[in-house]
């Protein structure tokens, strides 16, 4: 899920989205909601090697949402 490869493992990057999405509904609707049983769909994303073109790769996945439904 992450453009750099080796960074994080997928279960540590969607256990922080979950604890995003549960933080955001409390603030928005003043009652918890448990996000832990949300699905988990993997995407195949553009891979970069080094530390400096995030910004592009970033772009590039952008676009590559946009265009595909």
């Amino acid at each position: 899920m992450d453009s750099l490869l080796r960074c994080c493992d997928d279960d540590t990057t969607f256990s922080y989205i979950r604890g995003f999405l549960s933080a955001a509904w409390e603030q928005n609707h003043k009652t918890a909601r448990n996000f832990s049983s949300l699905p988990v769909i993997s995407v195949a994303v553009p891979q970069q090697i080094g530390l400096a073109e995030c910004g592009i790769f970033v772009i590039l996945f952008a676009k590559h949402l946009l265009e595909v439904p």
